[in-house]
């Protein structure tokens, strides 16, 4: 993959994953015309999906915009299923997107960014919530509501599928819903224990509610950055790389570091 160098600045906030230079920026020389902010005017698509539109997003438009006030950027938001197909088609210009279920599209680079709990919410009053920690088994008995809607091969409700793992097929999906919302809204009325992202739950109040962590070594979502290889060059998703990089992520995640 070749793109417009990315020559590193100091990082607006010291973490792990700022601190070593990403295989795009290690790969490229030469000075990129969006570091010259008179002379670099173009557009980018962005897509995404609500929880890191809500948490990550604009604190990363704000360090794009301070780089390259020349760049308009235009938003779309889809589920894993329609983000693969925007970003494969040229739709958009790169997108946020889960790494399950995996692209099916050979000619996508990637960067994983972080990895952020899977966890159960449930009403307070229900006796699981006086656990710090609960396990697959607490919950395999009772109706489960996650997210995104869609069939299986859509990708709907991989997140729970995945935290299941072999257990899957003992579980009562009783609901699947693309808006973390309406999974709150199911649980306070007593329809189920929701199981979803954490940077979701931080998109909808959760009075009321318990969140708590999940027993279980598939508890996890890893979040990447997509792009077809032939935009690999294009300036203005090489500026967004750079500007990711030195955006801090949002709380309670873990910082990773891949990109091919």
């Amino acid at each position: 993959m070749s793109c417009p160098a990315l020559p590193r600045s100091a990082p607006r906030r010291a973490n792990r994953r700022n601190s070593e230079p990403s295989a795009s920026a290690a790969r490229c020389k030469g000075t990129p015309v969006w570091r010259r902010p008179r002379a670099f005017v173009a557009h980018l698509t962005v897509a995404s999906y609500p929880s890191v539109s809500s948490t990550y997003l604009p604190a990363l438009l704000q360090v794009l915009k301070s780089e390259c006030p020349g760049l308009t950027v235009e938003l779309w938001e889809g589920t894993a299923a329609t983000l693969e197909e925007a970003v494969a088609t040229g739709v958009v210009d790169i997108a946020f997107r889960p790494t399950l279920p995996k692209m099916r599209e050979p000619t996508l680079c990637h960067r994983t960014i972080w990895r952020e709990d899977i966890v159960a919410v449930m009403r307070d009053s229900d006796p699981l919530a006086a656990e710090p920690l609960i396990g697959v088994d607490d919950i395999l008995s009772r109706p489960l509501i996650g997210n995104p809607a869609g069939s299986e091969e859509e990708g709907g409700g991989f997140d729970l599928r995945h935290m299941l793992g072999e257990y899957e097929s003992k579980a009562d999906v009783a609901y699947l819903t693309d808006h973390p919302a309406t999974l709150v809204a199911l649980v306070r009325s007593a329809f189920g224990i929701g199981v979803i992202n954490q940077l979701a739950v931080q998109t909808t109040p959760i009075d009321g509610l318990a969140v708590r962590r999940i027993k279980s070594p598939t508890a996890h979502r890893d979040v990447a950055l997509f792009w077809t290889r032939r935009r690999s060059s294009n300036a203005a998703v090489c500026a967004f790389l750079h500007a990711q990089e030195h955006t801090p992520l949002p709380a309670g995640v873990r910082p990773l570091h891949a990109e091919a």
